[in-house]
């Protein structure tokens, strides 16, 4: 498949073909047997089927491409030997560990800590209106590329480059290899970034045109390694507007 790294592993696979990947994307497979997941692995060439579900890769000027189930695509792209596309596809289109419901027309979500872009993508195509928020510039960066590769549903999403905390400026951002970021730990890189609230968040959204009272649903879905300590102390009215809260957290924090 072009994939190959010195810590692939090669497995067979049920169709009688064999499959180079990475101890990331082996171990997202075994868990998904012992859950019911996946039942059986086909391979071939540019593609791997996991239980019903396909991953189509092809290649591109800026490298691999992958073709999720449903037609979203993405850049896959290796980050300290992190496949980021077996992890989308398992969290996100395999576990729909994000899921919200079928159709989500005339629905807002606001995405903090929006990684790559594969939830605003996943929301989007199911109907949403999405505002993309990413602090990391390496995973910005990956975002604004994968929206677009998908230019119809990129049309309905708004990203921004910033972190959410308890007050506004310039604040120093800690991540590791795992591209996981935050306000809120020891992590071997750093970056400066800016923050803002939430409240201010808003405030801005409305300056560019973007009402959330217009929407029939407005959904905050926090992912951002410590920031939702400062929203759920610092900011409860800004949160009345949303009638949907969807919290992703860690006891500890350690990158």
């Amino acid at each position: 498949m072009g994939l190959r790294k010195s810590s692939d592993i090669r497995i067979e696979c049920f169709d009688g073909n064999s499959l180079a990947i990475n101890t990331s994307f082996y171990k997202l497979i075994v868990n998904g047997f012992y859950d019911g997941l996946v039942q059986k692995l086909s391979c071939r060439e540019g593609k791997v089927k996991i239980g019903g579900l396909v991953m189509e890769f092809a290649r591109d000027n800026n490298g691999y491409v992958v073709t999720m189930p449903g037609g979203i695509r993405l850049y896959a792209v290796y980050s300290d030997h992190v496949f980021l596309a077996d992890i989308i596809f398992f969290e996100t289109f395999l576990y729909d560990v994000h899921f919200l419901g079928f159709d989500l027309s005339n629905w807002l979500v606001l995405d903090i800590g929006a990684y790559v872009g594969d939830t605003a993508l996943y929301y989007t195509s199911r109907g949403a209106t999405v505002v993309a928020v990413e602090p990391l510039p390496g995973n910005y960066e990956i975002l604004l590329k994968n929206l677009a590769l998908n230019p119809e549903l990129g049309k309905r999403i708004i990203p921004i480059n910033v972190a959410i905390a308890d007050r506004e400026g310039l604040r120093e951002i800690a991540y590791g290899h795992n591209i996981d970021a935050s306000l809120y730990s020891i992590g071997a890189l750093k970056t400066r970034v800016r923050t803002i609230t939430l409240k201010k968040l808003v405030e801005e959204l409305g300056g560019r045109g973007l009402d959330v009272n217009r929407f029939k649903v407005r959904v905050l879905k926090m992912d951002c390694k410590g920031c939702e300590w400062d929203v759920v102390k610092n900011e409860v009215e800004t949160l009345k507007l949303f009638d949907i809260i969807k919290i992703e957290y860690l006891s500890l924090i350690h990158i």
